[in-house]
């Protein structure tokens, strides 16, 4: 069942969103040491991944618009399937350099009506 882009674009406005709240004045080595924080961050990684993919699927123009979508959705798929592979400094990396962006530009479609919904 398709919830549709918009649903799609909100729910990864709202994971982003609290991805950088819960890492807001953390460090790398206080993610690491904060289990709850780190299985939360996780969990709402995964979370955008697969609005992503759910938000190509439905939406081929609105995604582009989401900068490099193809690797939010393979780094979700690889906390998913490949967890005890994943380095807590490579979700540290991606919570730095490309959830903000991607909020950023997430927030800017949601304020255009910039899905076929």
């Amino acid at each position: 069942m398709s919830l549709g882009p918009s649903n799609y674009l909100a729910e990864i406005v709202d994971s982003a969103s609290f991805v950088l709240s819960a890492t807001r004045d953390l460090a790398l080595m206080d993610y690491r040491d904060r289990r709850i924080v780190r299985r939360s961050v996780e969990h709402s990684l995964v979370s955008i991944g697969r609005s992503v993919h759910r938000l190509a699927a439905e939406d081929a123009s609105a995604v582009a618009r989401l900068g490099d979508w193809s690797r939010i959705v393979e780094f979700g798929k690889r906390l998913l399937h490949e967890y005890y592979d994943i380095d807590d400094a490579d979700t540290w990396r991606v919570v730095q350099e490309t959830i903000p962006d991607l909020k950023e530009r997430a927030e800017l479609l949601v304020l255009e009506g910039g899905t076929r919904d």
